[in-house]
């Protein structure tokens, strides 16, 4: 993993934290493909290189102030079709797609384009039941606690439960972090879902009014169970 570079415009005694700005990249642990047939074994492992090596170049920034947060990943287009749905797919790894909004109270808004529409999804990221553990490690100098939770993950092959670890700094006064995780005693420099790792990589803690934060209007209001309703209906017209 890149080593986290801290990018300080002032000492960190005379910071502010109630304004800056986080960049993330992702990487992906190995998986082990198999099949069969060896024809679609070596497409598909051919599929991941071509995923892993766009991940691989991801960037995403998470934006906060004033007790809000929003998370991104910065825009990428392809040249082709194949190449944007590759894009594409690499950037929703992970919960990696949309913009995430956060509140200090406990407040999870997803805007997502899916099925035709925009939808607000929401949801409250207090309810993850973190475990704080005893555990440390330094991330550049910057003194990091283990936390660690699950979630229920659902898909068009039913529910699974993902284990998720977090590293978060108590001395960053911010309970935010990546892919709408948040709710620590702390900002949260390393996560990892699943087989997806977020790490930062730069922390700018004096961005200036960049970082205004303005919450979505356009889209549904629904709620995170309503949208999964939806994807499952959606799934069964396909005959999935």
């Amino acid at each position: 993993m890149k080593l986290l570079f801290i990018t300080l415009l002032f000492s960190l005694n005379s910071y502010s934290q109630n304004s800056l700005i986080v960049r993330y990249q992702k990487k992906i642990a190995p998986i082990n493909i198999e099949h069969k047939d060896k024809s679609i074994e070596s497409l598909l492992k051919e599929r991941y290189i071509k995923i892993n090596k766009i991940i691989s170049t991801l960037e995403y920034d998470l934006k906060i102030n004033n007790g809000r947060s929003v998370f991104k990943c910065k825009d990428r287009l392809a040249s082709d079709h194949e190449g944007q749905l590759l894009n594409n797919l690499a950037i929703s790894l992970g919960n990696g797609s949309g913009e995430t909004y956060l509140g200090s109270s406990g407040f999870k808004v997803v805007k997502q384009d899916a099925y035709g529409s925009d939808f607000l999804i929401e949801s409250n990221y207090h309810d993850y039941n973190w475990t704080i553990t005893k555990e440390t490690k330094q991330i550049n100098n910057i003194q990091c606690f283990k936390a660690t939770s699950s979630i229920i993950v659902e898909s068009s092959r039913g529910k699974n439960k993902k284990k998720v670890t977090a590293w978060f700094a108590p001395s960053i006064t911010n309970n935010f972090g990546p892919a709408g995780y948040g709710g620590l005693p702390g900002l949260i420099l390393e996560l990892k879902e699943g087989k997806i790792t977020y790490y930062a990589t730069t922390i700018n803690f004096n961005p200036g009014n960049t970082t205004i934060i303005k919450l979505p209007t356009k889209g549904k209001m629904i709620s995170e169970e309503e949208f999964n309703k939806i994807g499952r209906e959606m799934n069964k017209n396909r005959g999935r």
